[in-house]
């Protein structure tokens, strides 16, 4: 089977989607107001049974279909501003984590083995959101010949399966990996 290389929108998208994701980060870095009470990053504000692998697969699973979504039917603009608010929450929790004593390296440690996964899966879920709308407006302006072209889909069925794939592989790392380092 080949490999279908992603269309340049696709591409313009995820690279501009992973920027709105590490924008909202920096504000909540920049604009969040670190609390000095229990953090998110604290294995004790967690019960155990809400960090497992399937509670958190179906939480990501959630995200990834609520940006497809919104990307397809709202062309992009409230997925992109989800990604912006899911950037923002992190960087308000790093603060967070910062307040209550973590290093730079265990926040790292316990974030990035399965958030650059993740991050990547939810930017590509909202960009092959938009490849429908975008096909539908390009035929309304002559552009496309074809309402909806064949490779069009097959691209964005492909594409969004490989960001559930993604999305379960950052959940049995953050399952995994990332908690117990936290632990």
């Amino acid at each position: 089977m080949q490999l279908i290389r992603p269309s340049r929108t696709v591409r313009s998208l995820v690279g501009i989607n992973l920027g709105l994701f590490l924008g909202g980060v920096s504000a909540g870095l920049i604009l969040g107001v670190p609390d000095q009470g229990m953090s998110v990053s604290d294995p004790s504000y967690y019960s155990v049974e809400s960090l497992n692998f399937v509670n958190i697969l179906w939480n990501n699973a959630q995200v990834t279909v609520l940006l497809f979504l919104t990307s397809l039917t709202l062309l992009w603009i409230i997925g992109a501003f989800l990604l912006v608010l899911n950037g923002y929450v992190l960087g308000t929790t790093i603060l967070a984590a910062r307040a209550t004593g973590c290093s730079w390296l265990l926040i790292a440690m316990t974030t990035l083995p399965h958030g650059a996964i993740e991050v990547f899966a939810f930017a590509l879920s909202s960009a092959v959101g938009v490849v429908l709308p975008l096909q539908i407006i390009n035929y309304l302006r002559g552009i496309n010949d074809r309402l909806i072209s064949r490779e069009s889909n097959v691209e964005t069925a492909t594409y969004l399966a490989l960001s559930f794939v993604l999305i379960v592989v950052a959940a049995w790392i953050e399952a995994t990996v990332s908690l117990s380092i936290a632990a």
